[in-house]
């Protein structure tokens, strides 16, 4: 015993037939079951003629033998959906005074003017699945109706000065229709206004390789035109970018004003050593940027050296790096005349990017190595005062520590000071660097502790100013750390700070909004360095199948993001920190991975940094790398009598 169907309450056509009874879902059979269906709902509450139903469902067949067909096809439809359709002996007629069709109320909101609805209903194009020949026109008409109020809302929003709402109704319009100029220009448009000028021109390239590959033509002169403009206002806001205004220098008064005073000393001839201690955040690297500021109008030359967390040290970094950037060739030339030619043999081979002079070396004591350094310093302090800058020394090779202090009483005697930053924990975890860091400190070596903000200091970091109870709370939750504060007065209104997050967690919330693309390169530049060529991270870029054409616009999206600035040859990153947080969150397999192919870029396009070969060959645990570059190494400071070293690369080799 059957039961009678329920009849239709809501239809959906947009995207593809869905019915839904009182009951739940009614299915109808694909065929010309759905097609008479779908054409006596899209035209409903009209008496059709059974002929020309007929004839539009079997215009091949016989007329009576086509009316049969109909009254069999309609009998079958009444059975799935019970008694939609008047019937007579010449008509039929679907009433759908008690339905709820999507297509009617999509049309309905287009008279009211509700755009939104409209296009929230639009699922799809017009029932896809049917090809006859009387739906294509109206599938059309409603895919150009909707694609005609997407623009409407999206320029709308985009009216009044809403680019993140007209940004969504920009896409909705380009996946449906991705060769739309229109809607390109208004979607670079709102990135621009963004500020995300390299997602504009990224648009802009790939509706120009669309419509190169779908149609062989190039973009319309309104679109070039566009991206033309965009283009030169991003170089603009390139080169502001570069030459930015320095942020005020907040707190660190006495410590400044202690530094400036040395500095004073050393320009007098009465030069040395001074440090500063402090934990990750706390504004070591920004004091010296100050000091470094201070130096710069006073007339010094001023050199950076940079400790690196994951690298191998090089012999006598971050000094090493510091002196190499001290010799451009003019001063190398000056120092030829200054310094006798066996400092500078001897300089040559722990720096060599130096030119190298012609007289022979046999062999170099750690005395002479001392003396050699004093007398290159002594040349370069003749020259004009200098300020050395080494930061993050915990990062240093071992071997700088007795140097540091057999060069520390020449110091005394010369317009040159040398100004360290260190992390106080991590140092302190180093015997040999703590005991001469506490024989430095009973010999009156400067050595600056640096501590958290107090809530003054944190005021004047906000902007717009906190209240009183606001300020209490930042500085317990950061302890007056100003990265840790800075950070943290960048999220949202709505964090919370009593339950903050880590530095290295906000530093990875900070990337976050970067392009997946962006991201990915700069996790590269994390494994490739603190500093690196900007030649290797396009190479290694090429090597994971990305772009090259594309780096440009990356970097200057993470520049712009303040994660990244040049420096020398390539990017260095803006702080260890974040270096440190991208580095130790990549996956192992993906980092060993990344330093594989860092690996072969390099052994392709600088086998001689050996060091480099090695460090990446250890954490891509390639073994047959690992051996020839140790015993590479062992050779190389063997020739620089450094036979200790030369020991523990040796036996790197033969594991």
């Amino acid at each position: 015993m059957s039961t009678s169907p329920a009849s239709p309450q809501k239809v959906w056509l947009l995207g593809g037939l869905r019915i839904e009874g009182a009951t739940g879902p009614l299915r109808l059979p694909p065929g010309n079951l759905q097609t008479l269906f779908a054409y006596l709902i899209l035209h409903p509450n009209t008496p059709h003629p059974r002929a020309h139903l007929a004839a539009l469902l079997w215009p091949e067949a016989d007329p009576t033998r086509a009316g049969r067909n109909l009254s069999n096809l309609l009998y079958r439809l009444n059975q799935l959906l019970g008694p939609t359709c008047d019937a007579d002996t010449e008509t039929l007629t679907l009433r759908t005074s008690s339905m709820w069709v999507d297509v009617h109320a999509f049309e309905q909101h287009l008279a009211t003017h509700t755009l939104q609805q409209a296009v929230d209903l639009y699922q799809g194009d017009l029932l896809p699945a049917l090809y006859d020949d009387w739906i294509i026109p109206l599938r059309e008409r409603l895919r150009e109706t909707y694609l005609t109020a997407l623009l409407k809302l999206a320029t709308l929003a985009e009216s009044a000065a809403q680019p993140e709402t007209a940004l969504t109704h920009y896409r909705q319009l380009l996946t449906a229709d991705p060769l739309r100029e229109d809607a390109t220009r208004g979607h670079m448009r709102c990135l621009a206004l963004l500020g995300r000028f390299s997602d504009a021109l990224a648009a802009f390239t790939a509706l120009e390789h669309a419509l190169q590959t779908e149609i062989g033509v190039q973009p319309g002169l309104e679109t070039r035109l566009l991206a033309d403009r965009l283009r030169n206002e991003w170089e603009v806001a390139q080169r502001v970018a570069a030459h930015p205004v320095p942020a005020p220098f907040v707190g660190r008064m006495t410590e400044r004003a202690r530094l400036l005073a040395l500095l004073d000393r050393a320009r007098a001839g009465q030069g040395g050593l001074a440090l500063v201690l402090g934990e990750p955040g706390i504004g070591k690297t920004r004091l010296l940027e100050e000091l470094a500021h201070a130096a710069g109008w006073r007339g010094w030359q001023i050199a950076w050296g940079h400790g690196d967390e994951f690298n191998l040290p090089a012999p006598y970094s971050p000094l090493a790096h510091a002196l190499t950037e001290s010799l451009p060739p003019v001063r190398w030339d000056q120092l030829t005349r200054l310094v006798p030619d066996i400092s500078l043999s001897i300089l040559a081979t722990f720096l060599p990017d130096l030119p190298h002079p012609a007289r022979p070396l046999t062999t170099v004591t750690p005395a002479q190595m001392h003396h050699a350094l004093q007398n290159v310093l002594h040349g370069l302090q003749t020259i004009s005062p200098h300020l050395l800058l080494l930061d993050d020394v915990q990062w240093a090779d071992p071997r700088l520590w007795p140097v540091l202090d057999a060069l520390r009483p020449a110091l005394t005697h010369m317009s040159l000071l040398l100004v360290l930053s260190a992390r106080h924990s991590e140092l302190q975890a180093q015997p040999t660097a703590w005991d001469l860091l506490q024989t430095w400190d009973s010999a009156g070596v400067p050595i600056l502790h640096l501590s958290g903000f107090n809530l003054g200091e944190l005021q004047e970091l906000s902007h717009p100013p906190l209240s009183a109870p606001q300020l209490e709370q930042l500085h317990r939750a950061t302890g007056g750390n100003p990265l840790f504060a800075l950070t943290l007065l960048k999220r949202p209104h709505a964090a919370p700070l009593h339950t903050p997050p880590s530095l290295a967690e906000l530093a990875l919330e900070q990337v976050a909004p970067l392009s997946a693309h962006a991201q990915y390169a700069l996790q590269i530049a994390a494994v490739l360095g603190a500093e690196f060529d900007y030649s290797f991270w396009e190479a290694v870029l090429a090597r994971e199948n990305l772009p090259t054409a594309s780096l440009p616009t990356l970097a200057g999206e993470i520049e712009r993001a303040g994660f990244l600035y040049p420096a020398r040859a390539g990017y260095r990153f803006a702080h260890d920190l974040l270096r440190s947080a991208l580095y130790t969150h990549l996956p192992p397999h993906t980092r060993q991975h990344l330093h594989a192919q860092t690996l072969a870029t390099l052994t392709h396009q600088a086998p001689a940094r050996t060091l480099d070969l090695l460090y990446h060959a250890r954490q891509a645990n390639a073994r047959p790398q690992i051996a020839r570059y140790a015993l590479q190494m062992g050779e190389q400071t063997l020739a620089s009598f450094n036979p200790a070293a030369a020991v523990d690369y040796f036996t790197q080799a033969l594991e």
